[in-house]
């Protein structure tokens, strides 16, 4: 038996996982070997302890009959089995779980030529599904398409686009044409359109100012089929009706949040929602790969530490209703492959990224981003698709001001209205509702209920924040009065100051801890100091309860500056509450008044001829 000794902070992430029904991720398989021809599928990942696979325990690994592996714990009627091992990190406390799948027959029959893999971890075990890509579908379809998209709908946008990739996505076809005017080629959608088409792995071609050309590299085309993309129906009252029916009566504040680290999940249950389900996948950054230098070949290595978990864990640990959390990645997640996982649930909030919106990113920046598609501009549209395979009733986006007027916001919204939905939009600024920085957000709700909506208005300020936070600590204050990025955000104007006596201080930014030109700092008598993060939790409203042990300080003022401002989010989830109780109850009503009208035509059931105690002879 070996022994492993465990941390607070395993403990904590150990019985967060332990606590849910499913946990899925989505995992490349790895090329191994000299020659790199041989393959593996190894799952290093505290994600194990969702199905009792923890270091040390002995499992089965099963070939499923109809493609994929289950990886389950021995029990003792098993005479083949193996241990679950581990690995340990220098930057990392604790050790994690290993299952490490190498044996190449096994690899062929259970995954064929599959890249990826889909793994749900539930109580009974592992699930390691073969993953098909829509490059890789498309590659092998003889049947290539015509699109036009010559057409803007009342707003003026060219909604049609939406159309034609919920085509492309479903037809899978080899070679695309697109027809389109001059307009189109110049606008923000064509942008879109390219962004989408490369993602989905097309090579695009322009045949001039009214013409592109997608298609799969080696790709053919046999027969070819002719769209014409129109824009979006601005209503869908058949669709909304059948929301209403999926309602959930039973958990009438039951949520699936998505792009979360917890904040906004632990707001809302203190609101009274029941967060059934997360989705969240944090992307590779530049600064999580390391270069060293190999001491006997001179080469370079590059490591990556994967923190794509981080955001998920944080949102497990810190909620008290979440039975399953999806890690994966937005652009990836697909709903028809969990759909015997996802729980009915009457809200959806999305905190899609805002990287693309902000003024902290420069053009050029946002434009090379376009280019070698790390952008997440286009999140809208793998949010779309969620909104409608769910049937969600209602959605809540949130994010920075410039979203709101935005090509891509007004995309989202003509998406939702032709799903049935009515939608909301409103700037909120967080001082208004007792909170103590001066962010502002853009908030758009979409509703197929029917019942009353109105954003919250504001209340009366009883909070400041030098009185509150900054003062009673200004032990924890860092004196960086001699950093370079400092002195360059004095210079530029760029630096962000709280002075003495100030009720309401600057946005707190996620690269705060990175001491960048925009970060936030402490002004006083000629000095500039960096507040803690504890400072940064109690400016943004964020509860004391809420448990960041696990994660790095970096990480953890990461959550903290993309995280909502609490006092703000729970006004407007106060909101979203009372919408859904009057739906509830109105719907209640409506069924009571028609049991009450049924019940007198109702005719009373005959009495039997025969009693049941009478003889029959």
């Amino acid at each position: 038996m070996i022994e492993f000794m465990k941390t607070k902070i395993h403990q904590q992430v150990g019985a967060a996982l332990g606590n849910l029904e499913a946990l899925t991720k989505r995992l490349k398989v790895m090329k191994t070997g000299r020659d790199k021809s041989s393959r593996k599928i190894v799952i290093s990942s505290k994600d194990l302890l969702v199905s009792g696979l923890s270091e040390g325990t002995k499992f089965v690994l099963e070939v499923r009959a109809h493609g994929g592996f289950f990886v389950r714990p021995a029990t003792l009627s098993d005479t083949k089995y193996r241990t679950v091992s581990y690995r340990s990190y220098a930057n990392r406390k604790g050790v994690e779980p290993v299952v490490d799948i190498r044996h190449q027959q096994q690899l062929e029959m259970a995954i064929g030529n599959a890249e990826h893999v889909h793994i749900v971890f539930s109580k009974t075990g592992v699930t390691i599904t073969p993953v098909t890509s829509h490059e890789a579908i498309a590659s092998q379809s003889t049947t290539g398409a015509v699109i036009a998209i010559d057409k803007v709908d009342e707003s003026g946008i060219y909604s049609g686009m939406i159309r034609a990739l919920d085509l492309i996505r479903e037809k899978h076809f080899s070679t695309i044409s697109f027809e389109f005017d001059e307009d189109f080629a110049q606008s923000h959608e064509c942008t879109l359109l390219s962004i989408q088409l490369k993602r989905l792995g097309y090579e695009l071609t322009n045949t001039g100012e009214m013409g592109l050309i997608a298609a799969m590299p080696d790709g053919r085309t046999n027969t070819t089929e002719y769209f014409d993309a129109k824009p979006l129906a601005s209503s869908n009252p058949e669709r909304a009706e059948l929301i209403r029916r999926n309602f959930n009566k039973e958990q009438v504040t039951s949520t699936f949040t998505a792009c979360t680290a917890g904040v906004d999940v632990n707001a809302m249950e203190q609101e009274g929602f029941v967060n059934l389900q997360l989705l969240d996948w944090r992307p590779h950054e530049k600064r999580d790969y390391k270069k060293t230098t190999c001491s006997e070949t001179g080469k370079t290595i590059v490591t990556l530490t994967d923190k794509s978990d981080t955001g998920a864990l944080c949102a497990a640990i810190n909620s008290k209703s979440a039975k399953v959390v999806f890690n994966e990645d937005i652009y990836e997640f697909d709903p028809t492959l969990v759909d015997n996982l996802i729980k009915s649930f009457n809200f959806i909030h999305l905190g899609l990224q805002c990287d693309e919106f902000s003024l902290l990113k420069n053009n050029k920046q946002k434009q090379k981003d376009n280019e070698d598609l790390t952008t997440t501009r286009d999140m809208f549209l793998p949010a779309l698709n969620i909104i409608k395979h769910t049937l969600a009733p209602t959605v809540l986006v949130e994010n920075v001001r410039q979203f709101n007027d935005s090509i891509e916001a007004k995309l989202f919204i003509a998406g939702l209205k032709s799903l049935g939905y009515e939608v909301y939009q409103q700037i909120i600024h967080a001082k208004d509702h007792n909170g103590m920085t001066n962010r502002e957000r853009s908030f758009l709700f979409a509703t197929a209920l029917g019942a009353p909506f109105s954003f919250p208005e504001g209340v009366t300020r009883t909070s400041h924040a030098w009185n509150d936070v900054i003062a009673p600590r200004l032990h924890e204050l860092r004196d960086v009065s001699h950093c370079v990025s400092v002195r360059k955000g004095v210079e530029t104007g760029r630096i962000r100051l709280i002075k003495p006596h100030d009720a309401i201080v600057p946005t707190i930014t996620k690269s705060q801890s990175r001491q960048t030109k925009n970060s936030t700092y402490v002004s006083m008598a000629g000095k500039y100091y960096m507040p803690s993060n504890t400072m940064l939790r109690e400016l943004m409203g964020i509860p004391s309860s809420f448990n960041t042990d696990f994660v790095s300080g970096e990480l953890e003022t990461e959550i903290i500056g993309q995280s909502i401002e609490v006092p703000m989010h729970r006004n407007i989830c106060q909101r979203i509450k009372e919408h859904l109780k009057c739906f509830a109850n109105v719907t209640e009503m409506v069924s009571q008044l028609a049991e009450t009208a049924i019940k007198p035509l109702r005719k009373p059931a005959p009495k039997p001829l025969i009693s049941a105690e009478m003889p029959l002879f």
